[in-house]
């Protein structure tokens, strides 16, 4: 039985205990006014079951991503992937803002699509999740040095704050990188794209 069923039940068998407590004690003339509030209390409660129905059902579910920035990356080779949010609720998200901090000076970030910050991110339809429903921004560059950063990736919209990070390692090398990560040479490039799609 749904809550605002077995609200209506209550209701109305309350309204029946008073009533028959009335007649019982001779007060035939307000058998008519107690049947008229008990039916504007089930309506009361039917309504606000509803809303809190709708506002049980209704999710915000603005998230930040890595998206498909690469693990690793060698010294004057091309490094490229993008970052992005997503609104993976039930409801548009309102003033979102996607934004990239800790990215080496060597890295920048294209223009983002649709924008950086939008006035409302929609609920994808079905079938399209991850077009219409996300923010992303491409980002580029070719290292000039060796060493780790962490990359953290920010959504904000509608009062949500959503925040991950990854962590990046920028090797000499190919031969330098396929080493640390114990590949065998031919498989290095291959698995670098591989994880750069996690």
């Amino acid at each position: 039985m749904l809550a605002s069923q077995f609200f209506l039940v209550v209701a109305k068998r309350v309204g029946n205990q008073v009533l028959s407590s009335s007649e019982h004690k001779g007060l035939p003339m307000l058998v008519p006014t107690l049947r008229r509030m008990r039916f504007i209390l089930a309506s009361l409660l039917l309504v606000a079951m509803t809303g809190l129905a709708a506002t049980a059902t209704a999710t915000v579910g603005l998230t930040a991503s890595v998206g498909t920035v690469p693990l690793s990356g060698v010294v004057g080779a091309t490094y490229s992937g993008s970052f992005q949010c997503s609104n993976s609720g039930t409801e548009p998200v309102t003033n979102v803002t996607c934004v990239a901090t800790g990215l080496p000076s060597w890295a920048s970030v294209a223009t983002c699509s649709p924008s950086v910050s939008v006035a409302s991110l929609p609920v994808a339809p079905p079938g399209l999740a991850g077009i219409f429903d996300t923010i992303r921004c491409p980002v580029t560059g070719a290292p000039t040095g060796t060493g780790p950063f962490t990359l953290t990736v920010t959504a904000i919209g509608d009062g949500v704050t959503h925040v991950t990070t990854r962590s990046v390692r920028i090797y000499s090398t190919a031969t330098a990188m396929d080493a640390t990560l114990n590949l065998p040479p031919a498989l290095g490039a291959v698995v670098t794209r591989y994880e750069s799609r996690a």
